[in-house]
C-alpha cells in the first residue's frame, strides 16, 4: 500500500487526530510529500489531516494537526501557494473546532505563528478572526 492509498483509507475510517496511528500515518505522509515535493499527496493528505483533526478533541492532536498543516504547505515549490493553501486550511480548521478551549489555544497558536512569520500574518487574518470569535462565542 503507497501512502496514497494509506491516505485514502484513514479518510475513510471513522477515525480522528486523537487516534495515535492516524497522527503517525500523516506525519509520514508530511514528511514523505515535503521531501520529494510531491504537492498531489500534500494535498491529499493535508485535506484528511484537516478532516481528522476538525473531529479531535484533545489539544495535542489538534496542535499536531496544525503542525502537520504547517508542513504540507512547505511541499508546494511555490511558496506563495503553499501559504494561500495553508491559511484556507487553518480557517477551515477555525470553522470547524467545537470546543471553546480548543479555539482559544488554536488562536493562540496562530498569533505565535504570525509573530515568527510576519509574512504569513495578513493570511492567517481570518483563520484568527473565526477563531477568537467561535472562542467569545462559546463561553
Amino acid at each position: 500500500m503507497n501512502l496514497t492509498q494509506l491516505m485514502l483509507k484513514i479518510r475513510n475510517e471513522p477515525s480522528d487526530m486523537d487516534n495515535r496511528e492516524v497522527q503517525i500515518a500523516i506525519t509520514i505522509a508530511a514528511y514523505v510529500a515535503v521531501q520529494i515535493n510531491d504537492t498531489e499527496l500534500a494535498d491529499l493528505a493535508a485535506d484528511v489531516c484537516l478532516e481528522k483533526t476538525a473531529a479531535a478533541s484533545d489539544f495535542r492532536s489538534v496542535m499536531d494537526g496544525m503542525c502537520r498543516l504547517i508542513q504540507f504547505a512547505s511541499a508546494d515549490a511555490d511558496a506563495n501557494r503553499g501559504n494561500r493553501a495553508l491559511a484556507r486550511r487553518l480557517e477551515n480548521l477555525a470553522f470547524s473546532i467545537r470546543s471553546a478551549e480548543l479555539l482559544t489555544a488554536f488562536a493562540d497558536t496562530l498569533e505565535v505563528i504570525k509573530r515568527a512569520a510576519p509574512y504569513l500574518s495578513l493570511l492567517l487574518g481570518r483563520a484568527s478572526a473565526v477563531a477568537r470569535l467561535g472562542a467569545s462565542a462559546e463561553q
